[in-house]
């Protein structure tokens, strides 16, 4: 359920869809630590060395791919009003699965001591579980929930793998 990135801003998945999906979503408590401020004209690289949990994050990021091929073959532009008996069964084991990626996220960013990691995997939890929650009553504009959560896995996964230098 890949969505066009043509047909919404930003600004309007904060605007439009984040208030109808927030309510869905639960709180997080605030973080252990944070990472330091800094100057943003002169930024610094995310990730210089490998995480501990880098292995596990990979790991848990291929699993979920697998566990969601039959979901990623679902056209995005169908409303769940519209869903094949099929499709609502594919859907179902769904919300299961991203339920599933959100916990074990959660863990691995409560074991990890970058802040700012732990900022990336909380971000794509969270977006994930408001999609989960979102998918009874689906609409082509909640797939923008799915990929801003795999924006924010996939930035970690290319953090991890980028040259270092």
């Amino acid at each position: 359920m890949t969505p066009s990135w043509s047909k919404f801003t930003c600004r309007q998945l904060i605007k439009i869809q984040l208030p109808l999906t927030a309510p869905l979503v639960s709180p997080l408590p605030r973080p252990t630590s944070t990472a330091p401020l800094s100057d943003p004209a002169s930024p610094t690289r995310f990730m210089l060395e490998p995480d501990p949990i880098c292995a596990n994050w990979i790991g848990l990021l291929e699993q979920f791919d697998a566990d969601t091929d039959a979901w990623q073959s679902l056209d995005a532009t169908i409303p769940a009003s519209h869903w094949t008996a099929e499709q609502q069964q594919i859907i179902d084991s769904t919300i299961s699965t991203f339920n599933d990626f959100v916990e074990h996220a959660l863990e691995l960013a409560d074991q990890t001591t970058d802040p700012v990691l732990a900022d990336f995997i909380t971000i794509s939890a969270q977006y994930r579980r408001a999609y989960a929650a979102a998918l009874p009553t689906y609409s082509s504009a909640d797939s923008y929930l799915a990929r801003a959560g795999a924006t924010a896995a996939s930035t970690i996964y290319s953090a991890r793998k980028a040259p270092r230098g």
